[in-house]
């Protein structure tokens, strides 16, 4: 333990001297001229209409960005399309680990991360997600779905904070929106290919152009993303985790009036995968396994979505019409991580939930009143059926509590069908005002109603027998929730000095019911309410060459949820009485010379548990820190352009210490990240070598008690990898 925090303090350390370097190089060093400012549009996005031929884009690193028009006094951290094609962050996951007091930790499904801001989260794996996804204004997913790659964006914006009154659905603690290149006048294309250890194969390729100048418009885009697995089965001789996934994605673009735009969306994808990627904590190489049973799953995704934006005279109208579609099947992974044969998961999960947003926004610029309302509705149904198949025929059959005690051949599935069916109709608003120059007031206010039903049974099925024994009461519950979510804002930027914010918001997360509870008593739990309090300074200074922002914050959080083991494998969620979390955050951007652009975000973070008895082992968890939250944050990053062509892009990511559960007994020491790209780019053509976790780096995401065996089992990160690779467009 005094190892692990004489590293996180050495880390962190290492990362504020590097800061403090970076700015003083920059406040010295030649003026650079400043890329041309990007058109927001009147609803805080790029305009969807179908706009000329962009001349080539000079690269900049926006980490900072002033608020979007309708978002005074959101701390939010911004990255250029640009940016992203010069480093190795490709999906949404990686983005939003390099946002400061956040981490992703990778959930056993590879589909399915966790995001976890500023000690807030969906790290149970169960109850609503804290963190909204939106890809063109429209909603993405749900709990189980929240992976998206990064393909063809613009601009990725990432607010810090419980965001309910300015985006349609419920967003806790963060929203990430991404905008995507919208076709020009002239038909264009690109491709990219790369390939690198672990047999990792990536081919990713777009279109788009004119059906009709000025009035309808298409972007064709691929993906197929294929790699042998990191570790090594040596029972086998196998990979269970190797990867595969095939993605399309279709939008067109219409403007049959000057004041009409009209994107339809269509996005599929496919994915067949090895097993889920637990491993065991005690074993000294994770990369090293024997398992009896292979392991695999499929996921499929379907997303269609209808916007649709008219400009009146005022003020704007927007909606956005989405299905979505999430299946999970054939999972079959090994829980007991040992070559012997008994205990196997199965798991299948069927998700399709539509919804429409609807906004009303002012589109004045420049105004003194300046106001957004919106509705949001959502209805969604999901399906799951859960099984433990049970293969030792000793253990099935010896008495408890060494054995399941039952009269029955092996196998025997301990079998959770069950169906939720969730309602939410949500309007939102803000106003914001600003009596003079400087001065400017917002207050919002979000009113949500949900209601949540499920219907479950839990039985032993023994196919042997033809027998089938219930081992617990259904559920068959319903329940109705509402929350009042109120925000003021307030804003001071002088005239050439430091802008000044302070914001009071409240947020909440639903509540629900466990589907793995095993007790009707034990499946609901209580919404989860915060306020969340945050001020904070931006500066621009030395010609604009450097880029500050500081923010503090604190959240008070009432019934936070908690996931606890009841029996395992039965788990639910618990509300813990009180928790806090307080911390300071800090994002900076600098062009010290020409060509070469320099960023620099780091974050700490206290959050603890103050008031907190298990309710059902009586154990005070009171001062413990919450699961899954690292104690600071930090990345460093530099990029530089030749004229010639010549580029180099590199970053060092740290992680502080974070305990797992909220017993914290079981901790990830702090660790640090290299990840690096440099190559060649000229007008038509690049060629590139990468590499990520260039230190090799060995640490966990997520871990937690093993069943049926010693100690914890969870998931790892990714070992050293690297590769080549080459782009072309035209």
């Amino acid at each position: 333990m005094m190892l692990q925090r004489q590293s996180s303090s050495r880390g962190l350390l290492r990362a504020w001297l590097l800061l403090g370097a970076l700015l003083a190089v920059s406040a010295g060093a030649e003026e650079a001229p400043p890329g041309p400012p990007s058109e927001p549009s009147a609803l805080g996005g790029k305009s969807t209409a179908p706009e000329p031929a962009p001349e080539p884009k000079e690269f900049t690193i926006d980490v900072i960005g002033k608020p979007a028009p309708g978002a005074v006094s959101r701390p939010q951290s911004v990255l250029s399309g640009s940016y992203l094609e010069s480093s190795t962050i490709d999906s949404a996951e990686a983005l939003a680990a390099r946002v400061p007091n956040a981490t992703t930790p990778a959930a056993p499904e590879p589909h399915s991360p966790f995001y976890i801001v500023r000690g807030i989260g969906n790290g149970a794996g169960i109850g609503d997600p804290t963190v909204a996804l939106y890809l063109d204004d429209v909603p993405l997913g749900e709990l189980r779905s929240l992976s998206y790659r990064l393909l063809d964006v613009d601009e990725a914006r990432f607010y810090r904070g419980p965001q309910g009154t300015h985006f349609g659905r419920n967003a806790e603690i963060g929203v990430l929106e991404v905008r995507t290149v919208r076709p020009a006048n002239e038909w264009q294309g690109h491709g990219e290919g790369r390939y690198g250890n672990y047999n990792a194969q990536y081919a990713e390729g777009s279109v788009a152009g004119p059906l009709l100048k000025e009035a309808l418009h298409l972007r064709l885009s691929g993906v197929h993303d294929k790699r042998g697995g990191y570790r090594k089965n040596t029972l086998k001789g196998t990979h269970p985790d190797d990867r595969e996934s095939l993605e399309s994605r279709l939008q067109l673009y219409a403007r049959p009036l000057d004041n009409l735009d009209i994107m339809a969306l269509g996005q599929i994808r496919a994915d067949d995968n090895g097993s889920e990627d637990y491993v065991s904590l005690l074993q000294s190489d994770p990369f090293k396994v024997q398992h009896d049973v292979p392991g695999k799953q499929r996921v499929n995704q379907l997303l269609g979505a209808l916007r649709i934006q008219y400009r009146a005279p005022g003020f704007d109208v927007l909606s956005v019409t989405a299905r979505q579609r999430h299946e999970l099947d054939d999972v079959n992974t090994e829980l007991d991580l040992t070559p012997r044969p008994f205990l196997v998961l199965l798991d299948e999960y069927e998700n399709t939930q539509w919804t429409q947003e609807f906004r009303l926004e002012s589109n004045e610029d420049g105004a003194a009143l300046r106001w957004r309302a919106g509705a949001f509705f959502e209805d969604r149904h999901t399906r799951t059926r859960v099984g433990l198949r049970f293969i030792d025929q000793a253990f099935i059959q010896s008495p408890p509590p060494g054995g399941l005690g039952l009269p029955f051949t092996a196998p025997v599935t301990q079998s959770q069908d069950s169906n939720q069916y969730y309602r939410t109709g949500a309007a939102f608003g803000e106003v914001r005002y600003r009596p003079a120059q400087a001065w400017t007031f917002e207050s919002g206010l979000r009113l949500e109603r949900v209601q949540r039903e499920i219907h479950r049974t839990l039985v032993f099925q023994a196919p042997i027998e033809n027998a089938a024994l219930a081992i617990a009461p259904p559920i068959d519950e319903a329940l109705a929730d509402y929350a009042v979510l109120p925000r003021v804002a307030l804003e001071f930027s002088p005239a050439g000095g430091p802008e000044f914010f302070a914001s009071a918001t409240r947020g909440w997360r639903p509540g629900g019911f466990s589907r793995a509870a095993s007790l009707p008593a034990e499946a609901p739990w209580d919404p989860e309410f915060l306020w969340q309090f945050e001020a904070g300074l931006r500066h621009a200074c030395c010609d604009g060459k450097v880029h500050l922002a500081l923010t503090g914050f604190i959240i008070d959080v009432r019934d936070f949820l908690v996931r606890r083991t009841v029996t395992p494998p039965s788990f639910s969620l618990v509300n813990a009485t009180r928790a806090v979390s307080q911390g300071v955050e800090l994002e900076a951007r600098a062009e010290p010379l020409k060509g070469l652009e320099l960023q620099a975000n780091g974050g700490w973070n206290d959050a603890r548990f103050r008031e907190f008895v298990d309710p059902f082992t009586g154990v005070d968890f009171g001062g413990n820190r919450l699961p899954l939250t690292p104690l600071y944050t930090f990345t460093l990053a530099a990029r530089y352009r030749h004229p010639a062509g010549f580029f180099a892009w590199a970053e060092w990511q740290g992680r502080g210490d974070m305990c797992f559960l909220e017993d914290n007994l079981k901790e990830q020491g702090a660790y640090e990240l290299l990840n690096a790209r440099l190559g060649i780019e000229k007008e038509h053509w690049s060629f590139f070598v990468y590499g990520q976790n260039l230190l090799n780096r060995q640490y966990h995401h997520f871990a937690v008690p093993a069943v049926g065996a010693p100690g914890y089992i969870g998931t790892h990160g990714p070992p050293q990898t690297f590769g080549a690779g080459a782009t072309f467009k035209w």
